[in-house]
């Protein structure tokens, strides 16, 4: 069904978010529909991570895309693939070295560009976001786990990403929704303005008859060897701050 959705949306034109929760398979979900998207000859797709999960897209590709090649920005790779993005079906590369690399970036048109945890660029007057807005794509797909009615400012500025004016100018839409969290009069109009160009779903809707999640804490002692240089850092560590208070500069 998330697959379907995102391969209808994005087809019309639709740029959207899939917000299913963490461990639904949103990273599978975007590549099946790529998959389907994208058409031989055409340009490479790109997603934008966190640094972390870099080699985790890239992994994931190769095993549910096995015919894509796949380039990720990042050590020796950097400047190879950097310098012949047509060569790749896939491109990954993260927030940082997006905003580092944005000149070169910035001149190649993309078949789509996916943000993945995408609250990197939820403050619009941050390098992240300006970095991605100034990416060009036919289609764009935003992925996250955290919940969007937690800020309406968030969620301008992925519209921002996605829709550019579909919610106005920052300034305006600030004023419009000021009393938002107060109002369930503007709560109900924001999300019926938004809500056609998101899919969100808990496990409970995915996956049934998977059972609740268990927590545990296990705490764990330190071995001899540890503790040791543990105690050993702490005691310079406090000397260091006592020669700070100490010191009248």
């Amino acid at each position: 069904q998330g697959v379907d959705w995102l391969r209808r949306m994005l087809g019309n034109g639709f740029n959207v978010i899939l917000a299913d929760e963490m461990g639904l398979g949103k990273t599978v979900q975007a590549l099946a529909a790529l998959n389907l998207l994208r058409v031989a000859g055409a340009p490479p797709a790109l997603v934008v991570c966190p640094a972390s999960l870099v080699e985790n897209w890239q992994r994931e590709c190769n095993r549910f895309l096995p015919a894509y090649k796949v380039g990720a920005l990042y050590g020796s790779q950097r400047d190879t693939v950097l310098g012949h993005l047509t060569d790749y079906d896939l491109v990954v590369v993260s927030y940082t070295l997006a905003r580092r690399e944005i000149a070169q970036l910035s001149k190649q048109y993309f078949t789509l560009v996916i943000l993945d945890e995408a609250q990197h660029i939820k403050n619009p007057g941050t390098a992240n976001a300006q970095s991605c807005k100034a990416l060009k794509a036919r289609h764009k797909l935003v992925l996250t786990g955290t919940p969007l009615e937690n800020s309406p400012d968030d969620l301008w500025s992925i519209f921002d990403f996605l829709h550019p004016g579909l919610l106005g100018s920052f300034n305006s839409f600030k004023k419009t929704y000021a009393d938002i969290a107060g109002s369930p009069e503007l709560q109900s109009e924001l999300a019926a303005r938004v809500a056609p160009f998101i899919k969100r779903r808990n496990k409970a809707m995915v996956a049934p008859e998977l059972p609740p999640r268990e927590e545990c804490s296990c705490f764990c002692t330190m071995e001899p060897a540890q503790r040791a240089l543990y105690d050993q850092m702490l005691a310079e560590g406090r000397k260091q701050l006592a020669h700070l208070e100490q010191d009248p500069a």
